[in-house]
């Protein structure tokens, strides 16, 4: 696989995928198994770029923090130690 810029959802989809080619063999093809792993490991990276981003981008957010229901952002006050459940 080349290395071209996935969504994340095309990356979780090959994940999901060749995990479950892998499981669903009963004896290994190990002359595929090689494309498979490095297809994986190149869906992985892209979907932890992409992880990675989102979560910087949360980290940078101002004068909203993320909570830890992540169904809604709660203002917060300028004491950015203190936390709200």
């Amino acid at each position: 696989m080349s290395e071209q810029q996935l969504t994340f959802k095309e990356g979780y989809d090959i994940l999901k995928k060749n995990a479950e080619l892998l499981e669903s063999q009963e004896e290994p093809d190990i002359d595929n198994l090689m494309k498979v792993v490095e297809e994986s490991m190149a869906a992985y990276k892209s979907c932890k770029q992409r992880i990675d981003a989102v979560q910087q981008a949360l980290n940078e957010i101002e004068p909203y923090r993320v909570c830890r229901r992540p169904t809604f952002l709660r203002e917060c006050s300028n004491d950015k130690t203190k936390i709200y459940p």
